[in-house]
């Protein structure tokens, strides 16, 4: 995986020195100077945002993530302003050995299953500033959209058998939880080809969470339900810092 991103990385760099200054996507009746922007109007583009840390690192890891950084849509209105849509999905599940059987000494096989999910869609807007031939600069605002909930399903000894423990948002690493928020971002687009961009983005906004009631309930059918109150809180987190990959169309 590393050698193809190094092979991507060398192509696009030869793919920019043949068409640095032709890009299609920048309109050619407006000045190429100064704070005018220089986008098409109807211009769309979809993009997804990856951490190159993550490709490089000695695990492997991830290389994109839906998780927390999504995909964007953006739809140019004018040659400077474009509407914006992130949306993300999370979903997790996981399974647990959290004790071996031994069947000499009447230990069953215990499981643990955790299961999760959040949604989050961000709209917004853009207004672009002319950076260069392929280079366009950009300030805006986006809003927060988002619910999660985790669940998790534990395997116990129970007499002669095995019960089960299901736990609902139980603990500050697995709440579930509403968010609405809004911020500011900035941010660059750099064509590296035709129709291909690479970008940085930035923000700072609030956000406002509620988060759902936790629950448990035990093997013998008996419940627990807590609150789990709320925050409002400073989020830079409304955005990503990773680098961003785009195509425009």
């Amino acid at each position: 995986m590393k050698k193809l991103f190094l092979i991507f990385i060398f192509a696009t760099f030869n793919l920019t020195t043949g068409v640095y200054g032709q890009n299609n996507i920048f309109d050619e009746n407006e000045p190429q100077a100064g704070a005018t922007a220089t986008y098409k109007s109807g211009t769309v583009s979809m993009e997804i945002n990856f951490d190159p840390a993550q490709i490089f690192s000695s695990n492997g890891g991830t290389i994109f993530s839906l998780i927390e950084n999504g995909i964007k849509y953006r739809k140019f209105s004018t040659s400077d302003r474009a509407f914006r849509l992130n949306a993300g999905l999370m979903f997790v599940k996981q399974t647990d050995i959290i004790q071996e059987a031994d069947p000499d000494n009447d230990i069953p096989l215990l499981k643990e299953f955790t299961t999760g999910y959040r949604i989050s869609l961000m709209p917004g807007f853009e207004k672009h500033y002319h950076g260069g031939d392929n280079l366009s600069v950009y300030t805006g605002m986006q809003f927060l959209l988002a619910y999660g909930k985790y669940t998790q399903k534990t395997e116990v000894e129970d007499g002669d058998g095995v019960g089960r423990i299901t736990k609902v948002n139980w603990d500050d690493d697995h709440k579930g939880a509403l968010d609405i928020g809004a911020g500011f971002v900035t941010g660059v687009d750099y064509f590296i080809a035709r129709n291909l961009y690479l970008g940085v983005e930035i923000g700072f906004g609030i956000r406002y969470s509620k988060f759902l009631d936790g629950k448990i309930v035990y093997e013998d059918g008996e419940e627990e339900t807590f609150a789990q109150g709320n925050t409002f809180s400073i989020a830079p987190g409304l955005t990503t810092a990773a680098l961003r990959l785009g195509w425009t169309f």
